[in-house]
């Protein structure tokens, strides 16, 4: 006999409905019909049923949805990476548990006294395990909720996973379901099961009455409550007491974080490992400080742009976390060199440090390890007495007071030394991957010098605004090797060419660099960085005002790598550059040309991206920014603006060929702005090759041997023709290169003269 699952509308699979268990609320009115497909059915079959026995003889079970909750519970906030109790078992396990718990509760009180029927055959038959498995699969909520309905044995199944990660969308949802966890005899153990609560999306309706509510969910792992401004801290201290199992919290942009949230915090979750502070403005070293002395197992620590904090508080969180995996103290003004030291003398596990935005830290800031580890104790100790900290909060921790005195000890100043820190755990941090150092502007070449010799393998270095780097900081840099990815030195106007040329050929495997407004740069450092960075996808070049259309010529040799070019501000290109470009390389996918004059034209801007709202007029006027269908619209622009040019000079000389002495006293017809106006002297080249999928002149598909006309203007000719030649030889072999063997070469390296391709 076959068994088919019931709907949530079979008035047999339904308990009464004086005792239906209570469901979160769903964004649908109401749930659709359970149904779990076969992979030997097709979904479309006679009346789209499926029996049990079609679901066990299935190929094993489908693979787990990799996100089965809306993006904005992954993305909330950088806490939410944090490795929670949860995150090391399965989900299934979780439920798994709680399941036998509701069993237990619903066997208890007035649970036991009403008959809510058997089992529904072999459908009630199997085990929990299984009936788990086969709901983790079901795509949303509104499926869980009619899985709850068929039956007392799934209803119990079902519960902990509708209930792990409850999705509020609107300020009826989340009091529907304080109203529920805070009933005196629910039918379900309801605020345990949940593990994760998302708050942010209904701040507005996140008052006192409906947090106050929540401190039954004493289960929670993670909390996300950013920008509520309607709470109070009393409210939400009450919270926090009642969560005790809490891992991760975000508090971003909320006001009422007090230095009273903060101790509870510290004495109420003992096993905190990330914490997100962003813009909580309102507490200070008295909150931080006492938070410090009980949270010994952070992993991950937040507080940018929270004003009032200084080194006396920092420096206590470092030292009682050495397993500190992620910091960032962006824009925390009072921040010292002493906190930075003891950061990286104290914890050797760091993978992110975010210190943007700090002008109080020098180049003392940043410890040379493998030096301080060949130090004996004494002259480690007298690098150390240099930096001092307030003896607030730290020192009666690790100094016996005098019980006789009851008087508390006055602030003094004591030096790093005192407490243990400085000798590095570690000669090297091999784990730290990403530093942002951007807007620090009194960080030196030293600095770089020793951070470099700390990290050895950094992927991801912004150094924005550190305006006082040099070559020689750059030198510093090249000791990554292949390791770096990403660079950024945008605003370091002291960087040359010559130390260009040593990155590009240190750091091969360079994905991103941004130059920007870096003014003593030329086309020469474009030149090595195409020919050299063979995985480059992203250069930035904004402002750089010394390039010319060799710059961009240069460009080409990543044709198959390159996606986004930022070229805006860059007065001295021009179009025909510009559309070489879009021509020899199809992955572009990103092109930023604000300011660029030979684009100021509206028939140029009609293909660009639409100018944001906060800009001004004058702003308006010369955002020029393409991408997606921008870019084809105008490439296939500029090419059939290019072909109808092209048309008309061949035209004009074959007129002045039959009739010479009509044509010597007929003016010439001037060209369109965007050609040169040398065009009568041939002073542009098309070059006829094969062009690769996509690639087509009106920006459709096209065949692989459809034939394309390239503009190369005369001063590039030189140059561009062997590579272009070779490039359309290959794609006619099929062997995909693009001719870049031989002629690429030749294209951007030394033998390229910069004054011969500028006229």
């Amino acid at each position: 006999m076959s068994y088919r699952l019931r709907s949530h509308s079979d008035p047999l699979s339904s308990p009464p409905s004086n005792h239906l268990p209570s469901i979160p609320p769903q964004p649908h009115p109401r749930p659709h019909p359970v149904r779990i497909i076969s992979t030997n059915r097709h979904p479309h079959t006679s009346s789209g049923q499926y029996t049990l026995a079609d679901y066990v003889s299935a190929n094993s079970i489908r693979t787990p949805r990799s996100s089965r909750w809306p993006q904005q519970w992954s993305r909330v906030s950088p806490a939410a990476s944090v490795t929670t109790v949860s995150d090391g078992e399965d989900e299934e396990a979780i439920a798994l548990k709680d399941c036998a718990e509701a069993k237990k509760w619903m066997l208890k009180g007035e649970g036991k006294k009403v008959d809510r029927g058997g089992a529904l055959g072999l459908a009630g038959t199997l085990p929990p395990e299984v009936l788990i498995h086969i709901f983790h699969q079901l795509p949303s909520q509104a499926d869980l909720a009619a899985a709850m309905l068929v039956s007392r044995t799934w209803c119990i199944t079902a519960f902990p996973l509708l209930w792990l990660k409850p999705n509020f969308r609107d300020s009826e949802q989340i009091i529907s379901v304080a109203r529920v966890i805070s009933s005196p005899n629910p039918m379900l153990p309801y605020a345990k099961a949940i593990r994760r609560l998302n708050l942010s999306l209904v701040r507005d309706s996140v008052v006192d009455e409906v947090a106050v509510a929540f401190e039954k969910c004493e289960r929670v792992e993670r909390l996300y409550l950013i920008r509520a401004d309607h709470i109070s801290s009393w409210s939400l201290r009450r919270m926090i007491r009642g969560m005790r199992m809490l891992v991760s919290v975000d508090f971003t942009d909320t006001c009422q974080v007090n230095d009273q949230v903060l101790h509870d915090l510290g004495k109420y979750c003992p096993v905190l490992q990330g914490i997100n502070l962003t813009g909580c403005r309102t507490m200070t070293d008295l909150g931080l400080g006492s938070f410090a002395r009980r949270a010994r197992n952070l992993k991950r620590f937040r507080v940018p742009s929270c004003l009032r904090i200084t080194d006396d508080s920092l420096v206590p969180v470092i030292n009682f976390n050495p397993h500190l995996l992620e910091v960032d103290l962006s824009d925390v003004e009072q921040l010292g060199n002493v906190s930075v030291y003891a950061l990286f003398i104290n914890c050797p596990y760091l993978r992110d440090v975010r210190l943007k935005g700090n002008a109080l830290i020098t180049d003392v800031a940043f410890p040379n390890l493998p030096e301080l580890r060949e130090m004996d104790e004494e002259d480690s100790k007298k690098a150390a007495e240099t930096l001092t900290i307030h003896d607030t909060y730290i020192l009666p921790s690790h100094k016996k007071q005098d019980k006789e005195d009851n008087s508390p000890t006055p602030p003094q100043k004591v030096p790093l030394s005192a407490l243990g820190l400085y000798r590095p755990l570690v000669s090297n941090l091999d784990y730290l991957r990403a530093v942002d150092l951007s807007g620090c502007i009194h960080l030196g070449d030293d600095a770089v010098k020793n951070l470099v010799a700390s990290a050895p393998r950094i992927r991801n270095l912004t150094l924005s605004k550190c305006t006082n780097l040099t070559d020689a900081a750059v030198e510093s840099i090249c000791n990554l090797g292949r390791n770096l990815h990403h660079l950024q030195l945008g605003h370091c106007n002291q960087i040359t060419d010559e130390a260009m040329g040593k990155l590009a050929r240190a750091c091969s495997r360079l994905r991103y660099i941004d130059l920007a407004c870096c003014s003593s740069l030329t086309d020469l450092s474009v030149s090595e960085l195409a020919t050299n960075l063979l995985k480059l996808r992203r250069i930035g070049l904004v402002k750089v005002t010394n390039l010319t259309d060799a710059a961009v010529y240069a460009l080409v040799e990543r044709h198959e790598t390159l996606e986004r070019v930022h070229l805006s501000h860059c007065s001295n290109l021009s179009v025909e550059a510009i559309t070489v470009l879009l021509n020899c390389v199809p992955g572009l996918i990103h092109l930023s040309l604000t300011g660029v004059d030979a684009f100021k034209s509206k028939h140029l801007q009609q293909f660009c991206r639409p100018t944001p709202e906060e800009f001004n007029e004058q702003q308006s006027a010369s955002f020029c920014v393409y991408s997606g269908h921008g870019i084809s619209a105008l490439r296939s622009y500029l090419n059939s603006q290019q072909a109808q040019a092209l048309h008309s000079h061949r035209s004009s000389i074959e007129r002045r060929d039959s009739d010479s002495s009509i044509s010597s006293l007929t003016p010439r017809a001037s060209p369109p702005p965007y050609m040169n106006d040398s065009l009568d002297r041939l002073d542009g080249l098309y070059i006829s090759h094969t062009s690769p999928r996509g690639m087509g002149v009106n920006g459709g598909l096209m065949d692989s041997q459809e034939e394309r006309y390239v503009w190369m203007p005369e001063h590039a000719r030189r140059r561009s023709w062997d590579f272009a030649r070779d490039y359309g030889r290959g794609r006619r072999d099929g062997d995909g290169s693009g001719g870049e063997g031989q002629s690429s070469s030749r294209w951007s390296r030394g033998h390229m003269n910069l004054d011969e391709m500028d006229g």
